[in-house]
């Protein structure tokens, strides 16, 4: 008894997590946060989100898929604390919708290599405000690889 409720809640997940990303554009969901951050940075930081979700076309679904899951259940119960704007998350999905899936696989690398504290002294990004926060912008179009 125990097994089939588990599997069938499983499958309700599966499928709630599956839908939510592709369903989430109508709500003005993307990669980057609301507009209480835009009206602080350059328009050139952001990208129309509308549906980006559900037109990546790539091969990249998948990973869009997992990173949304990540997102969901692990980042949301961690602190936000993120220095660089976007967070790694957010990066890694507008890489994912963006470019084809070696591109962004390689981005995404290259990013959490480079999200650490050793990294944010040099001076090596701009600073912007997200809300009243500093953040240190870092966008995928900036480490583009080909």
């Amino acid at each position: 008894m125990r097994r089939s409720s588990f599997l069938k809640v499983a499958v309700f997940l599966a499928i709630a997590l599956h839908v939510a990303p592709v369903s989430a554009k109508d709500a003005e969901w993307g990669p980057w946060p609301s507009a209480d951050a835009e009206e602080r940075l350059p328009a050139s930081a952001f990208h129309a989100a509308e549906g980006w979700v559900g037109e990546a076309q790539n091969g990249s679904q998948p990973f869009l898929f997992a990173l949304r899951t990540y997102q969901l259940f692990v980042s949301s119960q961690d602190v936000v604390s993120c220095p660089m704007y976007p967070s790694c998350s957010r990066f890694a999905m507008h890489a994912f919708a963006t470019y084809d899936p070696l591109q962004a696989f390689l981005l995404t690398a290259d990013r959490l290599v480079r999200d650490n504290p050793g990294a944010h002294e040099h001076g090596r990004y701009p600073h912007v405000h997200v809300g009243e926060q500093p953040k240190l912008r870092d966008l995928p179009e900036d480490h583009r690889l080909w």
